[in-house]
């Protein structure tokens, strides 16, 4: 009567313990996409304030240029009218003085505008990450979508397991009133 220890193993099911390990695997393959989405999200965070404080430094320069030439357009202003009131020598010291403002200016206009270029390539190699991170956050909520989908078919799986479990000890107990049945008549004929 010692045959029966009490405990059913799975080992004698390979297609239930396949089953098993199989959801156990694709339950930390969802843990990991989780902690893959907060990676992600922190990137893209960390990429927007990139993005914005790049923007505000174009801006700033932007701003700048426009100083610069609007300067420029004064000083023309300015020496367009002293023309009219100075003599010749105070006109071509003016006209000096202008042509050096010009050329510092058109020097800083220029250094400026390169930077703001630098500035725009930048933001745009950030826009193209931030377009590569939004493929990445839809890969992943696919896969989210997908762990959930399995989360279920996992619980629906156990249910089965746990019916399969109940019929296979309602079997055993079948089994042990079958052989005490067959001992007492076996007893019984003797």
């Amino acid at each position: 009567m010692a045959w029966f220890s009490g405990k059913v193993s799975l080992g004698n099911f390979p297609d239930l313990a396949g089953a098993v390990n199989k959801l156990q695997e694709r339950e930390n393959a969802s843990d990991s996409s989780v902690i893959e989405l907060e990676k992600v999200k922190m990137e893209m965070k960390m990429m927007e304030a990139a993005l914005q404080g790049a923007a505000r430094q174009a801006q700033a320069k932007a701003d700048e240029i426009a100083k610069f030439m609007n300067e420029n357009e004064q000083l023309k202003s300015a020496i367009e009218d002293l023309k009219r009131k100075s003599n010749d020598a105070e006109v071509e010291s003016l006209r000096e003085e202008y042509h050096q403002r010009v050329a510092t200016l058109e020097r800083k206009v220029y250094a400026l505008t390169k930077e703001r270029d630098t500035l725009r390539r930048e933001q745009n190699k950030k826009s193209d990450a931030a377009a590569l991170l939004k493929e990445k956050d839809e890969i992943i909520n696919q896969v989210m979508a997908e762990g959930e989908e399995l989360s279920k078919k996992q619980a629906a799986q156990e249910g089965q397991i746990r019916k399969l479990r109940a019929q296979i000890r309602e079997f055993e107990e079948e089994k042990k009133g079958l052989i005490t049945k067959l001992q007492e008549h076996y007893y019984n004929s003797l």
